[in-house]
């Protein structure tokens, strides 16, 4: 199936139970599909202020929109009448946990936010500093984890226990776009980082924090122009990344997954 959205699409999020698909564009247009099977059908179309910057469910009926002016709760039910919180361009980058805490940056600050009400409020759970810009935040699946990519390219680490970064690299030459956690190889847990220069940075987790150094991370080049997005497949065994050059590329995520590919062929 295919959707001739008509407008540029920014933004792209799957519900948990896989039965709807709401889709953001560069002109303040959004649409929620109902799946069902391999049959896609618009189930209702909204508008909203602002260029889509993220989409992301929150439970299976409930997603969470940020654009370039707003941030929005919205019920997929019913996406015309949503809660919304004002910003032109204050808050750059949002994800929701398993938890359904919200973390969100402001410039150079994330903050967490045990609920949406608290969001509104601006009463945070925790708040976390970096040197420039967050273009991009990530945890893993425990959420015992979480990550920040800048706009000078680097990417910071901490623990949510700790509630400050114990960790951070210059990894990239320009912005961080996309960060992802995932647990890989018998259990290691890995943070993929896409850039602007055109590379994807893979970083053993604990490693890092452990060893406070760069030695645990492997560069991966394919793209030749930006990476926007990363994303693993369920099992751990590919990531997936698609940039500006068109491309979507299924990269192995661990050394020995790559020697071992090598040695089949």
């Amino acid at each position: 199936n295919s959707y001739n959205i008509g407008e540029a699409v920014r933004a792209l999020a799957v519900s948990p139970d896989g039965s709807k698909l709401v889709a953001a564009t560069s002109a303040g247009s959004g649409t929620v599909f109902t799946v069902s099977g391999t049959n896609i059908s618009v189930q209702s179309n909204f508008k909203f202020a602002g260029s889509a910057k993220s989409v992301v469910f929150n439970g299976s009926q409930q997603f969470i929109l940020l654009s370039t002016k707003m941030i929005g709760k919205y019920s997929a039910g019913n996406p015309s009448n949503p809660l919304v919180i004002n910003h032109t361009g204050g808050i750059t980058a949002c994800i929701v946990g398993k938890s359904s805490r919200l973390y969100t940056a402001f410039g150079n600050t994330l903050k967490i936010y045990d609920t949406w009400d608290d969001l509104n409020s601006d009463v945070a759970f925790a708040t976390l500093q970096a040197d420039s810009k967050i273009y991009s935040i990530a945890t893993d699946e425990a959420e015992e984890f979480i990550a920040a990519g800048t706009y000078n390219g680097f990417v910071w680490i901490g623990n949510t226990k700790s509630n400050a970064f114990q960790w951070n690299r210059g990894l990239h030459l320009s912005a961080v776009n996309d960060l992802e956690f995932c647990t890989v190889d018998n259990g290691t847990i890995q943070l993929a980082s896409a850039g602007a220069d055109q590379t994807i940075k893979l970083i053993d987790v604990n490693a890092a924090l452990q060893k406070n150094n760069a030695e645990d991370i492997i560069t991966l080049k394919g793209h030749s122009r930006w990476v926007y997005s990363l994303c693993y497949t369920t099992d751990g065994q590919w990531l997936l990344s698609s940039g500006e050059d068109n491309r979507i590329i299924a990269w192995k995520p661990t050394m020995a997954c790559l020697y071992q590919t090598l040695y089949n062929k």
